[in-house]
C-alpha cells in the first residue's frame, strides 16, 4: 500500500457552519474555548448546546458571539448566528447553595445579549428547554415587584425578530402569570381573521 501524502489543513480553512454539543460531558471552560475560536472563523450559524456544563464563561463566550457578528452586519463574508438552542444545562454543582437563582441570572444576562444581537441580526431559531426562565429583578431588589425579566426579553423577540420560526420553552418552569404575559405578546404580532389587531380590538 502506498503511503498517503500528509495533508496539513489550515485553520483559516476550516469552517465549521453548524455545531452541536449533545450530552458529552463538556465543562464551562472547554465550551468557552472552543466558542472563541469558531468565532474567530466567522462562519457559525447554529449552535446546539445541550446537557453539559454552562456558566459564567460560556455565556460571556457566547455574549461575544453575538456582539462579534452585530458588529460585522455589513461584511458579506461574515455568516450570522441564525440558530441558538440550549437546553438542560447543568450550572455548577446539584448542590451548590444558590444554585437555581445562578441559572436564573445567567440566562437573563444571555437573554439582554441576544435581545442587543436581534437588533441587527435576527435569529430564525431560540430553544431554551428545561432552563431557569422565572429571573425577575426590580429596582427595589424584590421579585415582588419585577421592572425587568427574563420572559421580558423573551417577549421582545417578538417585536425585535418578526422572521422567528421556532421558539422553544419547554419545560421552564414559568409562573402562570410569566406564561400569561407572553401568551399576550405574541398575540400582539397577530391579527384575527376580520383584519384587526389586538390593539385595535382592545380600543
Amino acid at each position: 500500500m502506498k503511503n498517503k501524502e500528509k495533508v496539513e489543513l489550515n485553520p483559516d480553512q476550516i469552517h465549521i457552519k453548524n455545531l452541536t454539543i449533545d450530552d458529552c460531558g463538556m465543562k464551562d471552560a472547554d465550551f468557552a474555548a472552543l466558542l472563541d475560536v469558531l468565532m474567530r472563523q466567522g462562519k457559525l450559524k447554529s449552535i446546539t448546546y445541550i446537557n453539559n456544563e454552562f456558566s459564567e464563561q460560556s455565556v460571556d463566550a457566547l455574549s461575544r458571539i453575538l456582539g462579534n457578528s452585530a458588529a460585522n452586519c455589513q461584511d458579506r463574508h461574515f455568516q450570522h448566528l441564525e440558530c441558538l438552542k440550549l437546553g438542560n444545562l447543568k450550572v455548577g454543582s446539584q448542590n451548590c447553595p444558590g444554585k437555581r437563582e445562578r441559572e436564573r441570572k445567567l440566562i437573563y444576562d444571555l437573554m439582554v445579549a441576544i435581545d442587543d444581537y436581534c437588533l441587527k441580526n435576527p435569529l430564525k431559531r431560540l430553544k431554551l428547554q428545561e432552563l431557569e426562565l422565572g429571573y425577575e429583578v426590580g429596582y427595589d431588589g424584590y421579585e415582588k415587584t419585577p421592572d425587568y425579566s427574563t420572559v421580558h426579553y423573551i417577549s421582545g423577540q417578538f417585536n425585535l425578530n418578526p422572521g422567528l420560526l421556532e421558539l422553544d420553552i419547554s419545560h421552564s418552569k414559568l409562573l402562570p402569570r410569566q406564561l400569561s404575559s407572553l401568551m399576550a405578546a405574541l398575540a400582539w404580532q397577530y391579527t384575527d381573521a376580520a383584519g384587526n389587531s389586538p390593539s385595535k380590538m382592545m380600543m
